[in-house]
Parts: C-alpha cells; structure tokens; sequence
C-alpha cells in the first residue's frame, strides 16, 4: 500500500449522540394515558372515601341513637332518629331521591323488605303508626326496639339501598 494514501484518511467521527429530549410520540401517549389514568383511579377512590365516610358517620349516628335510647327508653324518640337517619342516607345517593318523601310506614316497609320481613314479625305495622302518631301509644319492648335497630343496621350495611 501507499503510505501517502494512509496518511491522506482521517479518524472516524461518531455521530452527534441521541438526546432524550423531546422524547418520541410514543412517550408522550403514554404520558398522556398515564394521567388520564391516574385522574380518573384519583377521582374514583376520593369519592368512595366520601361515600363509605359518610356510612361511617351513619352508623356512629345509629349508634348513638342506640345510646340514647338504653338510657331514655323513649319509644317514639328512637322511632323519629332512625326514620330520620334513613331519609338523611337517602338525601345522599341519586337513586334514593324519593326517600323523603315515602311516609313513615312506607319507610319502615322497606326497611322490612332490607331485613327479609324480620321486622314485621316482631312489630306490627299498626304499633308503629301508633308509636308514631298518638300520645298514649304501646310502648316498645325492649326485642321490638332492637329489631327496628337491626334492620336499620342492615339497610345500612346493604349501603341503604332501597329494595
């Protein structure tokens, strides 16, 4: 070989290297599907947060209502705060929007309907609306009271779903 044709080469020049920067389309879905993802998982949880907090507050509100009836043993007063805390849970959901306007005795229907008819056997219909309506009414006994509390408690647990 010629030597003069040696000298006349030159080093190999590597090409310029490959920014990150602007990544490829690729890259910028996936960023894109990675938000979207993570908006809707966010918004989904902060509402379920909201929904079970307030079946939380629900059943300390029941709980209380309990309470306040092993001490009192007022009837009636019992009857009024669960027919009250079930209109407020159906205040809550979009699908309960008729629970405030469903009477008393519609109320403790459908709370029987959530308990099987386990409420019915226990209290009749006509004790209630007495309970409810009339100054010298029959006064609960202690089973009664607690079944009326069970079914609440159970409407409450199925998430107060009207059936």
């Amino acid at each position: 070989m010629n030597p003069d044709a040696l000298a006349q080469l030159r080093d190999i020049h590597l090409p310029e290297p490959i920014g990150w920067w602007p990544p490829a389309p690729g890259w910028w879905l996936l960023a894109v599907l990675t938000i979207i993802v993570t908006t809707v998982a966010l918004n989904y949880l902060l509402a379920r947060r909201r929904r079970l907090n307030f079946r939380r507050q629900a059943k300390q509100l029941l709980a209380q209502s309990w309470d306040t009836y092993q001490q009192d043993r007022d009837d009636r007063q019992l009857l009024e705060n669960l027919l009250t805390l079930v209109r407020r849970v159906g205040k809550t959901g979009r699908q309960h929007d008729h629970l405030e306007a469903m009477t008393a005795t519609q109320l403790i229907r459908m709370l029987d309907d959530a308990c099987a008819g386990a409420l019915s056997t226990h209290i009749p219909s006509a004790d209630i609306e007495s309970l409810l309506y009339r100054r010298q009414a029959q006064p609960l006994r202690e089973a009664q009271a607690r079944q009326l509390y069970t079914a609440v408690a159970a409407w409450l647990k199925r998430g107060g779903h009207p059936c």
